[in-house]
Order: C-alpha cells, then sequence, then structure tokens
C-alpha cells in the first residue's frame, strides 16, 4: 500500500506499507517534496497517480479521479473541472455554484458527480436523481465525458430518451435550483452507487439514490472531520471525539469505537482490494502527525499502524493493490 500524506507547511510525503505481510508494523518513507506555498487540502490516488491540491492554486478543496482517464478539481471559486489524465489537458469547466465548493464525491459508476458548496443551492438534473429540497447539493451528469467512445451510443440513448432530463454538457447547466438552509462539509458514495451520505454537523444522513429517500439517520454527538463507507452497511466516521467510530448503517447503532486518540482525524480513507483474505484498511491522518492504520473484518477493527512523522497532517490518500494485480 502506497500512502501519501499532505501538511500545514506544503509538504507532500509518500510513505510504503506491505499491507500482505502480516508483521510489518510500519511505514517506511519513499519521498518526501515541498509541493506546495500553501496548505495541502485534499490528496487522491489512482494507479499510478497522486494528485495533491493546495490553497496555494486557487484553493482547490477537493479531487476525485472517474474512470481511470479523467480527474475532476473542484474549487473555493466554485468551478468544477475535469481533466484528462496523462496530457492533463482541462476538458471543462462546470460553472454553477456562486461560492466555494466544499466537497466531491465521483459516483461509482462514474456516470455523475457530487458537490456541496457554501452557497446553500441544490443543483442537479432530474434524469439522475431525484433529490430532496432541503440538502444542499449538485450533481453534475458527466458521461459522456468520461466514458469510453466505444459506449457513447449506448449513453445518449440512454439519457435522452423522451422521459428524461439532461445536463447540457455544453453550458455545464443542471435542470433546477433548490436552497438550502444548512452547510454539507462531506458526501459521499456507498460502494455500489445505491446510497449517498451527507453530513450536517454531527449527523450523517443517508438517503437511496434510486428515490432519493431517507433511509437512516446516523448521530456522531460531535463534528464530523471526516467519514467514509467500508460496505454497504458499515461506514467510518471521525470527529473532534478523538475516536474512530463504525456504524452499523441498517441498525443505525456505534458498531466499534477505537480507543481515545492523541489528536482528532484530519482526514480518512478506506481501502480495500479485491482479494478476500486481506480485510479492508482504514488510513488516517491525525492532526498531531500520528499516521494510524486499522485493518477491518468480521465485524472487528484492529489497529496495526501507530507512527508519529513531523508533519502537521492536513490530508491522506492511499493506493492499494491486489498482490496478483
Amino acid at each position: 500500500m502506497e500512502v501519501v500524506v499532505g501538511d500545514y507547511n506544503g509538504e507532500v510525503a509518500g510513505l510504503h506499507w506491505d499491507i500482505y505481510d502480516s508483521e510489518s508494523k510500519s511505514l517506511t518513507l519513499d519521498f518526501s517534496n515541498q509541493n506546495h506555498s500553501g496548505s495541502v487540502k485534499v490528496l487522491s490516488a489512482l494507479d499510478d497517480y497522486f494528485t495533491s491540491g493546495s490553497t496555494d492554486e486557487s484553493s482547490i478543496t477537493a479531487l476525485e479521479f472517474a474512470a481511470k482517464s479523467h480527474l475532476l478539481s473542484a474549487a473555493e471559486d466554485g468551478l468544477l473541472t475535469i481533466w484528462k489524465c496523462k496530457s492533463w489537458e482541462c476538458m471543462k469547466n462546470f460553472k454553477g455554484h456562486k461560492s466555494a465548493i466544499s466537497c466531491l464525491a465521483v459516483h461509482p459508476s462514474n456516470t455523475m458527480a457530487m458537490t456541496a458548496s457554501k452557497d446553500k443551492t441544490i443543483r442537479c438534473s432530474d434524469s439522475m436523481l431525484t433529490v430532496p429540497q432541503h440538502l444542499q447539493l449538485f450533481i453534475y451528469s458527466t458521461v459522456s465525458i468520461i466514458f469510453k467512445p466505444d459506449l457513447q451510443d449506448f449513453i445518449l440513448k440512454l439519457l435522452f430518451s423522451p422521459n428524461k432530463r439532461v445536463w447540457n454538457l455544453v453550458t455545464g447547466r443542471p435542470s433546477f435550483v433548490v436552497n438550502s438552509k444548512e452547510d454539507v462539509p462531506f458526501v459521499g458514495w456507498s460502494p455500489s452507487g445505491q446510497l449517498y451520505a451527507l453530513v450536517v454537523k454531527n449527523i450523517v444522513y443517508i438517503y437511496e439514490l434510486k428515490t432519493a429517500s431517507f433511509v437512516h439517520k446516523l448521530d456522531f454527538q460531535n463534528r464530523i472531520t471526516s467519514m467514509q463507507f467500508i460496505s454497504e452497511n458499515i461506514i467510518a466516521i471521525a470527529g473532534d471525539a478523538t475516536t474512530l467510530k463504525l456504524y452499523d448503517i441498517s441498525n443505525e447503532i456505534c458498531l466499534l469505537e477505537s480507543e481515545k486518540l492523541p489528536s482528532r482525524i484530519k482526514s480518512m480513507k478506506v481501502c480495500s482490494t479485491p482479494n478476500p483474505v486481506i480485510p479492508n484498511a482504514i488510513v488516517t491522518a491525525l492532526s498531531g502527525g500520528y499516521i494510524k492504520i486499522w485493518k477491518y473484518e468480521s465485524n472487528s477493527m484492529k489497529e496495526v499502524i501507530s507512527q508519529k512523522t513531523h508533519m502537521r497532517l492536513t490530508s491522506i490518500c492511499c493506493l492499494l493493490k491486489d498482490i496478483n494485480s
């Protein structure tokens, strides 16, 4: 597993951990660079790429890869931008939000992306999703850009059927706008894409994609700083409580909780592999400089890495490939 962390001073460091070695208890440094002059706010990884966004670059607030061929970035100027991997050509700017975009999540199918903004608006296409009116979201249908050419005929037929309304990918305009009263700092999709989660203060609201109906509510009881789905029914939540909690979504209960941490979790990622022998890895960056990693399987959570760095950590990402890939 490759782990990349960023800090307040603009430093980015890459570390390696042999997740397939049950005796491996530490991370080894691969590189460390002063890549930015401002705080590193976000990191993202896919295949051979790691990307970082900082306050020195028009305040990049979110980065997500899609379909192994494109990178989506969000910024404080309200722009969502699609970049082509390898050439890093700017493919499209979507102008819709009037204020900073707080977060970005790409659907597992790569057919849409969801962002939340501080302008407190919902902007979406009902060709993809019926959206509850109190949520602060911006949903982009990006299929005609992201998918490979050999799928275009099928996608265009699907999107332009008479009973559908779609995004205009030339102008980037949504079908309708709905106002919101609350900020949504985090959004996320379940592994199948059938559920999506929205954070408002200390609450995680879970909705079903097909109907956009509210299905579950999880109360973390403290301000949430990070949230990640582990499976369709298990979600990891961290925040000001300085513990990591795993929730059973369907029963709306805290399933597991870590011991009290030396500082709060600033950023978290969940990595999984197709190899059924290898459990999920929950990778976290703590504000006090620690990198902590837990393994989760069969409703148990075990801390396997606790390593102190010299950095004031702000963000983390990881890349995990199956040993046979």
